[in-house]
């Protein structure tokens, strides 16, 4: 790109009108967040397309106006791509027993959560690479299983991976093909991507058996900065406004498990509909205090790559890049940076290594000194970036520069 960062934070701009009224409560009363004029996908595609957030002033809910809404089908369809590195490849964390999938955290978190029957029927929604799904059939084998997932792509590695489960393209086609209802429905970085998510979830209550359960897993907006600038998220919700929603769509809310980092799950069982709780009505104003310092950590972040861009020649200052998160290729869109800056990135998820990210290699951490490092910054969420930093410290030492990227409260609203 130009010379000129392309990130505008104007919260009274109106550069898209539409909706009018908030996906969660129906309200009118909007208020601006922030205008990105390009945008990345969550796998990573920089796009030369605009994000617009918006937050309601009557429940907090946070919510990208623009981006791919309206044109989610296609999207999904033939364009979606995520971590399809390999056909085993997924988010993995550090944890007291050490580094675990994603999948099997969620399955154990399932366990402990419900008390699951020994043979039941199970419909996941937007099942992916079927990661989740072998992972549950390894510890409930008599379940009945089906799937929705729209994409192309995905799907390849779906019937490698799980050959006789019932693969529907979309929701209303296993409505129309499935008869009955199903004892748990399962919805995994789904929700964040639809443009009606109460909507959505009623769906999921309508298929619920009497003592069925929904699992929902969406990322966590209150870790999330990046998701701002994200063109196929349309919602970014915190803990109190995906309960909001649920119990909207008429579920009982069991838990929602919120740590300190991206993921974020809820477990929720039929029941009355419920209005905004209290709590709801209260987190208004730290919802909105939560969205402008999401806006500012990313106005800070980006004047960082863009002095990247300007100081590093991919010559004599070899970077690399810590983490594959959207934040570097974002940075290619609304910066001075540009991939040709990267000399690879770094990654701790041995099924990543190897792959690329916007055409750059990806290392493990240990190869820095063979790739002649000079200089390292990081692409991940401000939650990540205390231990990413220490890790980099360790290994490292005092013998390249570290650019590091702010907390996420930066500075007064």
């Amino acid at each position: 790109m130009g010379s000129t960062p392309r990130w505008n934070t104007n919260k009274d701009s109106d550069v898209t009108p539409l909706p009018l009224s908030c996906p969660i409560c129906r309200s009118d009363d909007i208020e601006n967040v922030s205008h990105y004029e390009e945008s990345v996908t969550s796998d990573s595609i920089p796009m030369q397309a605009g994000v617009d957030n918006r937050i309601c002033r009557r429940c907090g809910f946070v919510f990208n106006v623009s981006g791919v809404r309206g044109n989610e089908e296609d999207f999904y369809t033939s364009t979606y791509n995520l971590l399809a590195d390999e056909i085993d490849a997924e988010f993995e964390y550090e944890t007291a027993a050490g580094r675990q999938g994603i999948n099997a955290e969620m399955v154990q978190f399932i366990q402990e959560q419900l008390d699951l029957p020994r043979r039941g029927r199970l419909l996941e929604i937007g099942s992916g690479k079927g990661i989740f799904l072998s992972t549950f059939l390894n510890k409930f084998a008599d379940w009945e299983v089906s799937v929705v997932e729209p994409s192309a792509k995905a799907k390849r590695f779906l019937r490698t991976k799980l050959p006789n489960v019932l693969v529907h393209d979309s929701y209303e086609a296993a409505v129309e093909k499935e008869s009955g209802t199903f004892d748990l429905v399962v919805a995994i970085g789904v929700l964040e991507h639809v443009p009606k998510p109460v909507s959505f979830l009623e769906q999921i209550t309508s298929r619920l058996t009497p003592n069925g359960y929904a699992f929902i897993g969406v990322p966590n907006f209150s870790h999330n900065p990046c998701d701002l600038v994200t063109f196929d998220h349309l919602s970014r919700f915190t803990e109190v406004s995906l309960a909001n929603a649920l119990q909207r769509a008429g579920l009982h809310v069991i838990r929602v498990s919120a740590g300190n980092r991206l993921p974020m799950w809820a477990v929720a069982r039929i029941g009355a509909a419920n209005a905004p709780s209290r709590a709801a009505q209260d987190d208004v104003p730290l919802a909105r205090r939560h969205a402008l310092s999401a806006v500012r950590w990313i106005e800070a972040t980006m004047e960082i790559f863009d002095d990247l861009g300007r100081q590093i020649d991919g010559g004599v200052r070899r970077l690399g890049v810590y983490g594959t998160g959207t934040l570097a290729t974002a940075a290619t869109s609304l910066t001075f940076f540009s991939a040709e800056k990267i000399t690879c990135f770094f990654d701790d998820n041995s099924r990543l290594v190897g792959g690329q990210r916007i055409g750059r290699p990806i290392h493990a951490l240990s190869e820095w000194r063979e790739m002649a490092i000079t200089d390292v910054t990081f692409s991940a969420n401000p939650c990540y970036l205390p231990v990413m930093t220490a890790k980099v410290r360790r290994a490292m030492g005092g013998d390249v520069r570290i650019w590091e990227l702010p907390p996420q409260d930066v500075g007064d609203p």
